[in-house]
């Protein structure tokens, strides 16, 4: 639970089965088997093929087991003080019969179970921009809603950023489910962990950009009975609104959907604004011909914190663009010496020739805070927050 956040209820009920099969029948026989080749090598193999059944039995026992829903119980990241109570209560119920009070120890279990994560304000905005290597996925909070924009890449059936990256952090947070998803565009990196997503985490609503290609390339890998079973994905269109805890979300692109916009362009658009008028603009990955669409369209459109467009490619961040949002934070979702070359080298002396702070995914999962108070914004990085003398230096842009 200190380590990873999780623990099981079943593995007791696991070991009860698996100890005394392993002990009494599978290892000594085992042990048997491999003697009696060099005596007599028939009578050995005949001894292995009947340990087929006792270790099958064991897999089926433990793959039953797996499949409860105590299998694994999922709590926040304690604080030092909930582990020095958890520490404690577990020396003092292993200590020795007639210790006093030792039934008492599970009470210092008690505040691992009632722990809460940090709750938001009304109007307050919690945005991280996870690590997902070249690829995008950032979660967005506000006091009791969750907004996930981007899913990350698949890079094959074992190896995906929902299993690896979103999900580990959900389950962490103790954020259950995920009331809006947002797949701005097609694109693996954008939209690949999308069915490993669904599969494990209630998602209420799926807007995006470019919802038929996603379904189309969703049931490539699904029969059709299963495939028209999901959640349906709507079409992501510029005028759509919609008002959490004191937070507005404005769609503000794509305006058209034509099947000969290049995909990128069809990128869902979101600009967010809370009471205090602190503003983000997601951009997916747009290119230089929506940027200057976005500064037609909406002459008033400012941004605080900007998700920068295309991972930073020479083909946005538009200096037009730039000028007219005003951007105070940068955002690059990248990975660490990407094939792309992102982000451009011209694109960041743009951004730093208009003196904007960058932050990049190299250093971690990054973490912004909207501050309703005194209506300012921090950021946190997860490697410098987290940072041990054995670690390298960060990578800076």
């Amino acid at each position: 639970m200190i380590l990873f956040q999780q623990f099981s209820l079943v593995s007791p009920l696991a070991n009860f089965v698996v100890v005394p099969l392993m002990s009494v029948i599978i290892v000594p026989l085992t042990f048997i088997a491999t003697v009696m080749l060099f005596i007599s090598e028939p009578l050995g193999q005949f001894i292995f093929n009947l340990l087929v059944w006792p270790i099958d039995g064991l897999f089926w026992v433990l793959a039953n087991l797996s499949q409860w829903s105590l299998s694994q119980v999922y709590l926040p990241k304690p604080t030092l003080l909930v582990t020095l109570f958890v520490t404690i209560g577990s020396f003092w119920l292993l200590m020795p019969k007639g210790w006093p009070g030792k039934p008492l120890g599970i009470l210092l279990f008690l505040p691992a179970f009632l722990l809460e994560t940090d709750k938001l304000q009304p109007g307050q905005i919690k945005m991280t921009v996870l690590d997902v290597g070249q690829g995008l996925a950032m979660i967005i909070r506000t006091q009791n809603h969750t907004l996930l924009y981007d899913t990350g890449d698949k890079y094959s059936d074992e190896f995906n950023m929902a299993d690896m990256v979103i999900i580990p952090y959900m389950r962490m947070h103790g954020i259950a489910m995920i009331n809006k998803l947002i797949i701005s565009h097609s694109d693996r990196d954008h939209a690949g962990s999308y069915q490993e997503l669904y599969d494990q985490i209630q998602i209420n609503e799926v807007l995006a950009g470019e919802p038929d290609r996603i379904s189309v390339n969703l049931s490539s890998t699904l029969n059709e009975t299963v495939h028209n079973s999901k959640l349906m994905i709507n079409q992501c269109q510029q005028g759509q609104q919609w008002q959490w805890d004191k937070v507005i979300f404005r769609v503000l692109s794509p305006k058209e959907t034509t099947s000969d916009i290049k995909n990128n362009n069809l990128s869902c658009v979101i600009h967010i604004t809370n009471a205090v008028n602190q503003t983000i603009l997601l951009t997916g990955d747009i290119e230089k011909t929506i940027e200057k669409q976005l500064v037609n369209d909406y002459p008033e459109l400012r941004a605080n914190v900007l998700q920068v467009p295309h991972h930073g490619s020479k083909t946005s961040s538009s200096a037009i663009f730039l000028d007219h949002i005003q951007p105070d934070f940068a955002l690059f979702s990248i990975g660490y010496k990407n094939r792309f070359n992102h982000p451009a080298a011209k694109v960041l002396k743009t951004y730093k020739k208009m003196q904007v702070n960058l932050y990049n995914t190299n250093n971690g999962a990054i973490e912004i805070n909207s501050n309703i108070t005194n209506n300012s914004f921090s950021v946190i990085e997860y490697r410098a927050a987290e940072k041990m003398f054995w670690h390298r230096d960060l990578n800076q842009l």
